[in-house]
């Protein structure tokens, strides 16, 4: 509409000054052919010929050069239409020496710094964010108007989000957090801000939350820069650390009380009583191997959850591994008749790692596959692979566990039959110490049980 408007105006002004000459020519022609000739039809079919042939010639005239002035306009326009949507390589070329060919020799070396500054533009921000990627504490940069500008891929995995969803939002609709919004408006006032914040979303955690402004030369805020330090790893081994002293005291003090109690009963004149002085003995000499075994694996379970505990790679022959600890169980089952097998296998199955540490992992589950047998049932070890895993199944004919404690037994001092437990001597920390040994040893462990039947645990790990 622009460019026709120009056009429209520059044939006006030729055709009015075309116009203009005509009548002022026919003029002087009119009164030369009347004075010559005197002939008034001469004259006036003269002035008509001549008018109209100055106006058509006018018209075409006007046309040609207003499409001749306005092509490079449009060419022009038509590049900083390009420019705009991010074209930089358009170029405008006129060949005529006047001042549009200058216009347009400017606009194009303007297009050039534009282009040249704008790849400056991209290079500095790939490079903020490839730094920001090895950064470990989520990022988020946001405008003046508090609308994310850049995010690490930390921060994106915090909040369950994907870059492309993020930019250009506000932080409370990635984080649904009304509190870290707060943070962020209270920064773009000037203050900087420290707070450890509790997020659902998409799932619980905890996180230390820092910001500051973003000022400019001339101390003008644009934006802000916040980062965030997940610290829900840590809260919940404050809170396991604390569970886990709980429980060791109240595990400890039930041994101890009930040795105190049996030796105050000697002390008071039970000791007198041979039948009564050997009883108690039996029931401290139980009560200490009970306290033993817990404080031997309070130890183990101490040692590999330390960073100082370290896992030695050597080669494991997990058959080899299996005939050992049946044999060192071959006495314990025996005394309840219970049959131990393991299978034969055709192929070697091996993996790399801590032999000992997977040997007390295997002999745990064994020995806990023994306790919860009946007698005469039978404890089976089955080994095999697949092209990245060894497995080892340990399956049992024993009283099962019920389907809703399945998902607790390996936790620390989880006991789904209490009374039973104690009878057998049980601490309620082997399958814990287990997990811990092959997660380890970047492995997995998963439990199979039916009530009644039997249990089935399933040890799968990596050959390399």
């Amino acid at each position: 509409m622009k460019i026709k408007s120009i056009r429209l105006k520059a044939a006006i002004n030729f055709i009015a000054i075309s116009l203009i000459s005509i009548v002022t020519t026919v003029v002087v022609l009119s009164i030369f052919i009347h004075y010559r000739f005197q002939s008034l039809t001469l004259v006036w079919s003269s002035i008509f010929i001549l008018t109209l042939s100055a106006v058509v010639v006018a018209l075409c005239a006007s046309w040609y050069l207003s499409k001749r002035m306005t092509t490079p306009i449009n060419q022009m326009i038509e590049m900083v239409r390009k420019v705009g949507e991010g074209d930089f390589d358009h170029r405008v070329i006129i060949t005529s020496d006047d001042e549009l060919k200058d216009l347009a020799d400017n606009l194009n070396s303007m297009t050039n710094q534009l282009k040249e500054r704008m790849i400056e533009s991209q290079e500095e921000r790939a490079k903020v964010k490839s730094m920001l990627a090895d950064v470990a504490d989520g990022v988020i940069v946001t405008d003046s108007e508090g609308k994310i500008q850049l995010i690490n891929p930390k921060a994106e995995r915090l909040f369950g989000v994907e870059p492309e969803y993020t930019l250009g939002r506000t932080v409370i609709e990635i984080s649904q957090n009304y509190q870290m919004q707060d943070l962020i408006e209270s920064t773009l006032k000037g203050e900087r801000t420290k707070r450890e914040l509790e997020i659902s979303f998409p799932r619980r955690k905890i996180v230390k939350v820092k910001t500051r402004p973003l000022r400019g030369p001339d101390k003008k805020i644009f934006g802000t820069i916040t980062t965030f330090d997940d610290l829900t790893k840590v809260h919940n081994l404050i809170e396991a650390r604390k569970d886990f002293t709980a429980n060791v005291s109240h595990e400890l003090r039930t041994p101890i009380a009930s040795i105190k109690a049996l030796a105050e009963s000697l002390l008071a004149g039970a000791k007198d009583d041979p039948k009564k002085a050997q009883q108690f003995l039996e029931d401290i000499n139980t009560e200490t191997e009970r306290l033993t075994f817990l404080i031997n694996d309070i130890l183990d379970l101490s040692r590999l959850e330390s960073s100082e505990s370290q896992i030695r790679k050597e080669d494991i022959d997990l058959a080899d591994l299996a005939l050992r600890v049946v044999e060192r169980m071959r006495t314990m089952a025996s005394k309840k008749s219970i049959e131990l097998i393991v299978e034969d296998q055709s192929e070697l199955v091996r993996i790399k790692g801590d032999y000992d540490q997977i040997m007390l992992a295997v002999s745990n589950l064994v020995n806990n596959a023994i306790k919860y047998t009946p007698e005469k049932g039978k404890v089976r070890i089955k080994l095999y692979t697949d092209e990245k895993h060894s497995f080892l199944s340990i399956s049992d004919t024993g009283i099962g566990i019920p389907k809703k404690d399945i998902p607790r037994i390996f936790e620390r001092f989880y006991v789904v039959d209490r009374a039973r437990s104690r009878e057998s001597g049980g601490t309620g920390l082997g399958l814990s110490i287990v997990k811990h040994i092959i997660e380890n040893h970047r492995g997995k462990i998963k439990a199979k049980s039916t009530l009644g039947k039997g249990s089935d645990f399933i040890i799968s790990l990596p050959k390399k």
